[in-house]
């Protein structure tokens, strides 16, 4: 296939859902139907190609961010529901007359608690130099303070 073959504004749309999907450059080029090397040389060869490939995946990371910010923050969603309702009609004195259910759909808040993990995983690459698991001490010893152990070592 030639890059000619592939120009369509049809298969640009394609390229940008492959890469907003998350598709690497790899799977994208086995489903163009060419090899990885042609796949970048396409990019450096065609503004067109290189442009949408940058704007979607850009899409995507941003998309991607912002899930992963929420989700160590925590967030409230509204999720719609179909709830089961009787509605039970009562006579002059008091009995139960009829009973019937009916299906009504409606919207119910639930909140998603933050996620410890997604905290540590965005500390730790926003701020590598608080949050990293090891971290450089500088150890200062004062050899004076050890005369008495190299005294006890002696025997004297």
């Amino acid at each position: 296939m030639t890059y000619n073959e592939w120009e369509t504004e049809e298969n640009l749309l394609k390229l940008g859902a492959w890469a907003r999907d998350g598709l690497t450059d790899k799977d994208m080029a086995h489903n163009i139907g060419i090899a990885q090397s042609t796949f970048n040389l396409w990019k450096k060869e065609h503004r067109e190609f290189m442009e949408t490939l940058k704007k979607n995946k850009e899409v995507a990371d941003i998309t991607i961010e912002n899930a992963l910010y929420n989700k160590a923050r925590g967030y409230t969603v509204q999720l719609k529901k179909t709830f089961k309702v009787k509605d039970i009609t009562y006579g002059d004195n008091g009995h139960k007359i009829r009973e019937t259910e009916k299906l009504v759909t409606g919207y119910d808040e639930m909140h998603i608690p933050a996620d410890t993990t997604a905290q540590i995983f965005w500390l730790k690459n926003r701020k590598p130099n608080e949050w990293r698991d090891k971290r450089e001490m500088a150890v200062e010893t004062n050899f004076e303070d050890l005369t008495p152990l190299k005294d006890l070592l002696k025997g004297d």
